[in-house]
């Protein structure tokens, strides 16, 4: 007779850390789906990112006025690490926008899946975490994988796959360095208060990039029309995806933000089948599904690290009694 262990009760921590991830990666499928549309039917990278900004920014500043958030004292020390966090986020969104808008978002999620290869690396660098051969290997695959399906079918623009790659590196990075910063200010601010930061301190960079490239004479906004609805949308959603990044900062490592992150976009590349067919190879695919088992060797074929958080001590024990059960 099959033994079934008793499985421990959720605190309300480990729920609430349950439910963000949810909350989290509904919030990037849709985001990347609507920025998906808003890079075909509105080439204009700069201006999108300050319209987008700028919405998220208004919602913040509405939570803050009715009391819904809480922001602490603004302290100069902020500024700085507040800035670079504000650029990196731009270029982020910018090299997202421009991937999307040349190639089909199968193609777009083999990069993605690349990031907890790109955040290892850099925490590696950064950090000193050591990287152990079996997940060198998977590594390995992933980049077979990216290498396989980026050069076989060539239906797109090769700068969409320069593109995909400086996302898969910018994104990889931010991770680590949003990680550090909010380890470092979690006492000094909260978590909208460092997105208010970045939302504030990229408006200027924005305005100058935008006379740089020439948009502020070319892009009319769309506010009238579908694209506007898109731009409006994208907007409350970067909120969303930013305050929910950062809570999420505080119960997570970076690694285990990019696992969930990548699911995320297997979750996307199914949903965009309906809303975004695109004509894709066999070959194509073989490279996507090796990025695939790459990252699922990368993440699951080694003992996962403990986090120090006691709430996802106990997520993991709990993850692990299921384990126990089979099921």
């Amino acid at each position: 007779m099959r033994c079934v262990l008793p499985l421990p009760p959720l605190s309300s921590g480990v729920l609430k850390t349950s439910l963000l991830f949810a909350a989290y990666g509904v919030v990037s499928i849709s985001l990347t789906l609507i920025n998906k549309s808003l890079a075909l039917a509105y080439p204009h990278p700069w201006t999108t990112v300050l319209v987008q900004n700028s919405g998220a920014l208004v919602c913040t500043a509405t939570l803050l006025v009715c009391r819904v958030q809480a922001l602490r004292p603004v302290r100069r020390s902020h500024v700085l690490p507040g800035f670079v966090n504000a650029i990196w986020m731009v270029m982020v969104i910018w090299s997202s926008l421009r991937a999307l808008h040349y190639v089909p978002v199968p193609i777009y999620v083999v990069a993605c899946n690349a990031r907890p290869a790109c955040t290892a690396i850099l925490e590696f660098l950064v950090l000193g975490k050591t990287v152990p051969i079996d997940r060198a290997a998977a590594l390995t695959i992933i980049v077979v994988g990216y290498v396989i399906a980026t050069m076989s079918d060539f239906a797109w623009e090769g700068d969409g796959v320069g593109y995909a790659f400086l996302y898969t590196f910018l994104v990889g990075g931010l991770s680590v360095y949003e990680h550090a910063i909010m380890c470092k200010l979690k006492k000094e601010q909260t978590p909208i208060g460092l997105n208010l930061y970045r939302l504030v301190l990229s408006l200027p960079f924005l305005a100058v990039m935008i006379g740089v490239s020439g948009e502020a004479s070319i892009a009319a906004l769309p506010l009238l029309d579908g694209g506007g609805l898109l731009l409006i949308a994208s907007s409350v959603l970067c909120l969303a995806i930013g305050v929910l990044m950062f809570e999420l900062q505080l119960r997570a490592s970076a690694t285990s933000m990019q696992v969930f992150n990548t699911v995320a976009k297997f979750l996307t590349t199914m949903v965009s089948l309906v809303t975004h067919p695109a004509d894709i190879s066999l070959a194509a695919w073989t490279g996507y599904f090796l990025c695939v088992m790459g990252f699922l060797l990368y993440t699951f074929g080694v003992p996962r690290l403990r986090p120090r958080n006691k709430e996802l001590l106990e997520f993991d024990r709990v993850f692990d009694s299921k384990g126990q059960d089979g099921r």
